[in-house]
Formats: C-alpha cells, sequence, structure tokens
C-alpha cells in the first residue's frame, strides 16, 4: 500500500489489478480509527476482486485504445517525458470512474472483507461519512454517498446473521421457529425459571436455558442456547408504554450508528418485557484485567477502551451526531450532581452508618461538595455512558485476532464533562489502577481526544477536573453500594466501598482548600 499526495485538495484512492494499493494522504489524515483505513482498504480491494477497472478497460473504446503502458502507472496522471500515455483515471471517461452501481457493489463487497479480516465493519459507515462532512475534497457526491451509508448498513445488518447459500428461505423461517419459542418460553419464565427449564425439554429450537449473574439492576439475565449458538435473554418488567421509545433501545441504535461497538438486538418484546441479545461471553474488563502479566500490557488494553471512550465522546456527541433523543435532553448539571451527593450522605452515612451529622459538618460536607459540582457543572458537555468502568465492558472474541471491547449497560446515558466518564473508568471502585498509569493514560486520552475532536485541550485544567469528577464520581458510587442492602438487601457491594474511599482521600490530599471536608467524610467513617 501506498499513500499519495492529493492533487488540487481532491481525494483520489486506487488501486490496478496484481499491483498495489494507493490511499489519498488527505482522506488518511481525517481518517480517525484504524477501521476507517481498514474500510478504504477494503473498498479497493473489493474493486479489484469485482474486476470493475478491468471490465472498464475492455468494454470501453475509448480506453481500450490506449496502450498497455497506462495500466503500468502508477500515477493517476503519467508524469510528462515517461513515455507513457498521459490520461486522467478519474475523469468521465478514466479507468476508475466507476459507475453508482460498481460503487454499490464494492460497498456489499467491502463489509464482508471486513468482517473477514476481524474489523469492524461500521469503519465503512465512519469512511462514507467522513466524505460527507468533507464534501469539496469527495470524488463522490452527496447523493451517492447517502446511497453508499444506506447500502453499507444493510450489508452490515444482512451479514451479521451468517446464512449458507441457497438456503436463506430454510435459514429464515429457521430464525423465526427460533425467536416464536422464545416468545413461548418467556410466558412460561413469568412462573418460575423451573418450569421454564422443563418446557425446554420439548422444544423444537432451544436446546437449553440457564440463569445467568446479572448486574447491580432487577433485570435477570439467561443464557440460550439453539442450533449451536447462544444468545443472552434479558427480563424486565413490561414496557409497552415506552416500546421501542424504551431509552435501552434508543441509546443503543445511537452508538451503534455512532460506530460505538454495543451489543446487537435480535429480538424485543415490550408487551413481554424482554429483549434477545448477541452473547457476549462472560468475560468483562475486570475479570480480562486479572490475567494481564505487566504495567505495559495492562495500559495496551486500557488504551484500547480510552479509543471506544472518544470515539463515543466525539462521534455520539450533538455536534457530530445531531439527534431527538432523550439523553440529549438530560445532562449532569449542578441540581443532578449534588442530588448524588445528597444520595450518599442519606444511604451510607445517615442508613448504613447510622450517623447523625452534626449541622456544621454537613454545612462542610454541601458546601465543599458545592463547590465541586458547580466548577463540575461549568464544564462543556459531551455524551456520557454514565456508569463507564470495568464491569461494564465485556470482552468479546471477534472473527480476527483482536478481542471486542463492548459497551454494556449504558441506557442512562445523558450529557456530561468529558472527563465524567474517564474518572469512572480509570478510578475505578473495582479496579485500582498506579497513579503513574493514570497519568501516562490521562496523556494517551489528550493525544486521543484531541486527534478525533480537532480541538485543544490545556492538560493543567483537564488533570484538575478530572480529580474533581472522580471524588464526586467515586462519592456518588459509594451511596449506590450502601443503597443496594438499604433498599435491595443485596451487600455484595460494601466490600467495594474501602478501595472507593481510598480514591477520595488520595485525590483530597492534594487540594489544600478541600482538606476540611476531607476531615469530615473520613471522620464520620473510620471514626
Amino acid at each position: 500500500m501506498l499513500i499519495l499526495e492529493d492533487r488540487g485538495g481532491k481525494w483520489a484512492d486506487y488501486s490496478l489489478p496484481g499491483t498495489r494499493i494507493y490511499l489519498s494522504s488527505g482522506e488518511l489524515k481525517r481518517s480517525e480509527f484504524e477501521n476507517e483505513v481498514a474500510a478504504a482498504i477494503a473498498v479497493q480491494l473489493a474493486h479489484v476482486a469485482r474486476r470493475h477497472a478491468v471490465i472498464r478497460l475492455t468494454r470501453d473504446p475509448e480506453i481500450a485504445r490506449l496502450d498497455g503502458s497506462v495500466i503500468e502507472s502508477v500515477m493517476p496522471v503519467a508524469p510528462p517525458g515517461s513515455g507513457n500515455v498521459s490520461v486522467d483515471f478519474f475523469g468521465p471517461k478514466g479507468i476508475f470512474a466507476f459507475s453508482q452501481e460498481n460503487r454499490l457493489d464494492a460497498a456489499d463487497m467491502a463489509v464482508d472483507i471486513l468482517y473477514r479480516a476481524g474489523f469492524d465493519p461500521r469503519g465503512l459507515i465512519l469512511f462514507w461519512t467522513n466524505h460527507v462532512n468533507h464534501l469539496a475534497s469527495s470524488p463522490y457526491d452527496s447523493d451517492l454517498l447517502q446511497r453508499l451509508i444506506e447500502r453499507s448498513r444493510a450489508a452490515i445488518a444482512q451479514r451479521a446473521v451468517k446464512r449458507v447459500p441457497g438456503r436463506e428461505e430454510e435459514d429464515r423461517t429457521a430464525v423465526n421457529e427460533f425467536v416464536s419459542e422464545v416468545r413461548q418460553m418467556v410466558d412460561v419464565l413469568v412462573q418460575s425459571d423451573e418450569e421454564a427449564s422443563n418446557w425446554v425439554k420439548q422444544s423444537k429450537t432451544i436446546e437449553s436455558l440457564v440463569r445467568i449473574p446479572g448486574d447491580a439492576s432487577t433485570r435477570r439475565y439467561y443464557r440460550v442456547q439453539s442450533a449451536g449458538k447462544s444468545y443472552i435473554l434479558m427480563r424486565m418488567e413490561p414496557f409497552v408504554q415506552e416500546g421501542m421509545g424504551l431509552p435501552f433501545l434508543v441509546v443503543q441504535k445511537h452508538l451503534y450508528s455512532a460506530n460505538v461497538d454495543v451489543p446487537a438486538i435480535l429480538d424485543v418484546d415490550p408487551a413481554r418485557g424482554f429483549m434477545l441479545l448477541e452473547d457476549l461471553g462472560d468475560i468483562t474488563l475486570l475479570r480480562r484485567l486479572q490475567e494481564v502479566c505487566s504495567a505495559d500490557v495492562e495500559r495496551h488494553l486500557y488504551e484500547r477502551v480510552i479509543d471506544s471512550l472518544v470515539n463515543l465522546q466525539v462521534f455520539a456527541s450533538p455536534k457530530r451526531k445531531p439527534a431527538e433523543i432523550d439523553s440529549y435532553k438530560l445532562r449532569f448539571d449542578f441540581e443532578k450532581l449534588m442530588w448524588e451527593v445528597n444520595f450518599c450522605i442519606e444511604h451510607f452515612y445517615e442508613g448504613y452508618l447510622k450517623r447523625k451529622l452534626s449541622d456544621e459538618d454537613k454545612r462542610v460536607m454541601v458546601e465543599g461538595f458545592g463547590e465541586i459540582c458547580q466548577t463540575l457543572a461549568d464544564e462543556p458537555t459531551v455524551f456520557t455512558h454514565r456508569d463507564f468502568h470495568s464491569r461494564n465492558i465485556m470482552v468479546a472474541p471477534a472473527e480476527g485476532d483482536k478481542e471486542r471491547l463492548v459497551m454494556i449497560d449504558f441506557q442512562d446515558a445523558r450529557l456530561g464533562p468529558a472527563v465524567y466518564d474517564l474518572a469512572s473508568l480509570l478510578k475505578d471502585s473495582y479496579y485500582q489502577l498506579e497513579e503513574v498509569q493514570i497519568e501516562r493514560l490521562l496523556d494517551y486520552y489528550i493525544a486521543r481526544y484531541e486527534a478525533a475532536s480537532g480541538e485543544g485541550m490545556d492538560r493543567a485544567h483537564l488533570r484538575k477536573m478530572f480529580d474533581l469528577m472522580s471524588v464526586q464520581r467515586n462519592f456518588k458510587a459509594i451511596g449506590s453500594f450502601a443503597s443496594f442492602l438499604m433498599k435491595r438487601g443485596d451487600p455484595g457491594y460494601l466490600k467495594y466501598i474501602g478501595n472507593t474511599f481510598e480514591n477520595i482521600r488520595r485525590t483530597l490530599i492534594k487540594y489544600p482548600q478541600y482538606a476540611r471536608l476531607r476531615e469530615v467524610l473520613f471522620h464520620y467513617y473510620y471514626f
């Protein structure tokens, strides 16, 4: 593969049969992620595989009369005195002036190439969107780009369910029968898990049903086996009133279209209160971190997660992706941030610890956190996951060598400071990173965010906002852990409170202006 300087500000990718692939330097500079570059290559490989240039060369009389040496030229226009016939490869009569159908055909095949190579095919959507955003440089017009985006999305959706050639109708019938039986099984699940397990024994398509551990919510999860594949059944209260406007469904669609890796949804039934999702396995980022053998391996894994986070913050935020969704109407303003603070005071200090706070000490808490929350509320906002930590990132196998890092539990997304999810990830209640590692990852985040957004960042300011956010975010987490016991009788999260308080202590000790707040918080916790 070679990279060519653009001529006249125009991007032009091309490939010649039996030679190399040539990509536009300007196009690559505007590409933010490796799956975009993979998509550019896949499109050219598709044109070669479909023999579009060769067919055009042999069928067009004017091109066919050109000397064969043109095909040997690696330049879009042969340089003067080179001995080759000078020809504009990309003009109306050029070898690479493919028809609209040729380009749509290449988009279809590019999706398959990306799947086979182990790359996320949604990089192709991002690739076309890059051209939409830089139409003056693109060789495509806006109408064609919209068709390419639509065709690529359709190809991705179709490729998601593997089919055996010649058996499409049979496969479709089997899928419909499976989904029908899942709905029947859910009706039995309402009675009991045992009843549903007995029902599965006489099912034609469902081989097994196993209850699996869930998250901190009241949702229930089951692994369903069928025809050698597994799926996840997520049960909840019926959501007929919300229907397809359920936050999980809306945010999943929003993130998917922004090239964020989220679970695929196979079926939804609001009346029965269930969704059928792709099975991502059982390995969370937290469990995967148990296997790391060095700080370098740990850092590289977190860097990939940060890549996903930057993707979410840049490409799923209103500036790049306008949308009519409720998440854009919600934000971490002062009131919301302080509500979380008061939630912790109520459920942890007064509820779980049963401590009686003096008026003066409570005032110190409220005023100290009030200053922190106001500072954070004044920050510019991006799209936030809201619960972005090591237990809400699944490490799933991919078709290639790379593992997928898939975000889950994103239904409460809203707008907030860029440091909100970053603090949640790097100051995790469940996994403690060394400070030197955090510093390196913050540097990596800044570099990736600046490259993706085109906006500069003040590192000193970001570091302070990150610290303040980690204090508020960890305090909120402690309140949640205590509330699980106080409201649901679940003590399973109390063991994480100690680590979380340490995050707060180590951060506040760096800021003398919050010394009194630190003293009060820990007085009622330790003494």
